[in-house]
C-alpha cells in the first residue's frame, strides 16, 4: 500500500509495450463492486479467496505471455509460493515514511488502512521476501526511474 506499484506498473508497461493490470482494479471489475463493499459484506477471509481467483485467473489468461501485475499488499499472504514459481515478483520496498506520504493520515477507501501500517509492514516483510525475485527500494524515486530499474532486471 502506497509503495506506487500501479504508478510503476503503468511506466513499465509504456517501455515493454506489455499488458499491464492492477490487481485490485481487476477484481473490481469481476466483482461489479469495490473492495471495501466486498470487506464490508463478506469479510476479509472471503476477499482474499477472491483475490486469489482473480489472480489465478490472470496469469492462466496470459500464460506464457509477458505481464504486469500490480499486487495489492495482501496478494502475497496466501500466493507466496504461487508468484515465486509463476512470475517474476517484485517487491517495491518503501519505508513507513514514505509510505505515509503517499497514502496520508487516513483513506476510507482502503479497508485494511487503520494507522498500524508499521506493524503491517513488519509482519509482511518476510512473506514479501520469500515470493520476490528482486527486492527494490523506491524511497524517493519516482516511477519511470523504478521502472528503467525493473527493465534492466527483466532483461539482464
Amino acid at each position: 500500500m502506497g509503495c506506487g506499484k500501479s504508478s510503476i506498473g503503468r511506466e513499465l508497461a509504456k517501455l515493454t509495450g506489455w499488458e499491464a493490470f492492477d490487481l485490485d482494479s481487476y477484481i473490481v471489475f469481476r466483482q461489479s463492486r469495490s473492495i471495501a463493499d466486498i470487506f464490508a459484506a463478506e469479510g476479509e477471509a472471503r476477499f482474499r479467496e477472491i483475490e486469489t481467483a482473480c489472480l489465478k485467473d490472470l496469469l492462466e489468461q496470459y500464460e506464457g505471455e509477458n505481464l504486469i501485475i500490480a499486487l495489492g499488499g495482501g496478494a502475497p499472504l496466501l500466493n507466496a509460493d504461487l508468484l515465486k514459481e509463476k512470475t517474476c515478483c517484485i517487491w517495491l520496498r518503501a519505508t513507513y515514511e514514505t509510505i505515509l506520504r503517499h497514502i496520508g493520515s487516513s483513506d476510507p477507501t482502503r479497508p485494511l488502512y487503520n494507522g498500524d501500517i508499521r506493524a503491517r509492514m513488519e509482519q509482511r516483510a518476510p512473506i514479501y521476501a520469500s515470493a520476490a525475485r528482486h527486492i527494490i527500494d523506491v524511497d524517493g524515486r519516482n516511477a519511470p526511474s523504478v521502472a528503467q530499474e525493473i527493465l534492466r532486471l527483466i532483461e539482464g
